[in-house]
């Protein structure tokens, strides 16, 4: 860790004085990421001084990485990462000359940074193409998505991150007209695209991972009233007193299993909402539901894994789960997902993951649960094919060489199943 004082020169947060306690850093596909540290400090001098004198510039930054070492002797570590110092608390310990504090500081990535600065502004062109536009304004490199719709946005008394976050993410669609871009920073990289543009395809066989947890959480139903029955736009025109009605398609959605559950078939159940037609037209309406659409039904098989040992996942990843083997069927919660957020939490000398992870569909083989078919039900496929398109894992393998990230990775292909018991007993650093 280091406190960084220019582009060039930096001052060592850790050393004699500053002893680490304890990190929290999450991550995630959507919006700013952020973490905390907590360290404990021997003398007055490191917060009344430095830290103190640090925190009244104008954008302070904490540069860390976090990485663990394994019996041999190698390390595995994360890129760099350069966090703003958002504030700290210091708790007062001990008396006299002898006397230090306890400190937590709060850090986020640069999208927080981005978004402190409020602006009024018109502007006009694509939304991936306004995107760029932002993301060169602060110098970010960027991983950007080309979308279909085009239009004029007025952007009034609102951050840049709160006007592409609320304003453009909604309104984004690609060339195969599906939405749910994700907006994040990873590695420094400004990224806004579908979760299949850029993302890093992982395996993970939760059967052979002693010390994991992790929890089923189906929200089929919960999920009916923000949309994921449907989305029905009424949509006026005051140019021509005209009323149209735009419903959201499911064959304009991401796929990331075979089976979905039968919601969409309840009829009434729709999302409706009431719109006027501005100077962007339909497709602006059309955007915004196809977005309304995905974002809600992905959310409705959820995984919530927690892993010791490991700093394997990443926010956008799509990792292959392995939960269940079983010769000649598919269980339901196998095969890919979108991993929305990772949470890592270092304790001195210990790392635990927490990842989630989610689809909008389940695995199914057309097995039928036996007692159940005897009565003519079936508890696993209701013989309905999940609508949509299936991710080009040939591209999503390849997409952080073929696309850019703005870093060096690792590997460009999938993933062996990776056993966190491996590292038996981390150094972790940051």
């Amino acid at each position: 860790m280091a406190l960084r004082l220019s582009d060039v020169q930096s001052v060592p947060f850790l050393g004699t004085n500053v002893a680490f306690i304890k990190a929290e850093f999450t991550e995630t596909s959507k919006g700013f990421s952020y973490a905390v540290f907590t360290v404990e400090t021997s003398t007055r001098d490191y917060v009344d001084n430095f830290l103190s004198n640090t925190m009244a510039g104008e954008t302070p930054i904490l540069r860390w990485r976090l990485g663990f070492g394994t019996p041999g002797g190698a390390a595995t570590w994360m890129m760099p990462q350069d966090y703003i110092i958002q504030s700290y608390g210091a708790v007062r310990e001990g008396i006299g000359n002898q006397s230090g504090y306890f400190v937590k500081i709060k850090t986020a990535d640069q999208l927080w940074a981005i978004n402190r600065i409020k602006r009024t502004t018109a502007r006009q062109g694509s939304v991936s193409d306004i995107v760029q536009q932002i993301a060169d304004f602060y110098k970010l490199a960027a991983v950007i998505e080309p979308t279909k719709v085009t239009g004029g946005y007025v952007q009034s008394f609102q951050s840049d991150y709160r006007f592409i976050l609320e304003r453009l993410v909604p309104r984004a669609v690609n060339a195969q007209k599906r939405g749910n871009y994700q907006f994040y920073v990873r590695d420094g990289t400004l990224h806004f695209h579908t979760i299949d543009f850029q993302a890093s395809l992982k395996e993970f066989s939760y059967y052979d991972s002693p010390g994991t947890k992790l929890v089923q959480i189906d929200k089929t139903q919960d999920n009916v009233e923000i949309g994921s029955a449907g989305v029905r736009n009424v949509v006026i025109d005051p140019y021509t007193g005209d009323a149209s009605e735009i419903l959201a398609s499911p064959q304009n959605t991401l796929r990331l299993a075979n089976t979905a559950p039968d919601v969409e078939n309840l009829g009434g159940a729709e999302l409706n909402l009431m719109s006027s037609l501005g100077t962007n037209r339909l497709p602006d309406a059309q955007a915004i539901n196809s977005n309304m659409f995905e974002s809600s039904g992905i959310q409705s098989y959820n995984l919530q894994l927690t892993v010791p040992k490991t700093i394997y996942f990443r926010a956008n990843d799509i990792v292959r789960m392995v939960i269940q083997p079983k010769a000649g069927a598919t269980p339901l919660w196998n095969g890919l997902y979108h991993t929305s957020q990772v949470v890592y939490i270092v304790d001195k000398s210990s790392i635990t993951a927490s990842v989630d992870l989610h689809r909008g569909e389940y695995s199914s083989s057309g097995d039928s649960f036996a007692a159940l078919a005897q009565v003519d039900q079936t508890a696993i496929q209701p013989q309905r094919a999940a609508g949509g398109q299936d991710p080009n894992l040939v591209s999503v393998v390849s997409s952080v060489l073929t696309k850019g990230s703005g870093n060096t990775v690792s590997r460009s292909r999938l993933l062996d199943t990776q056993n966190p018991a491996d590292a038996l007993s981390p150094n972790t650093s940051l």
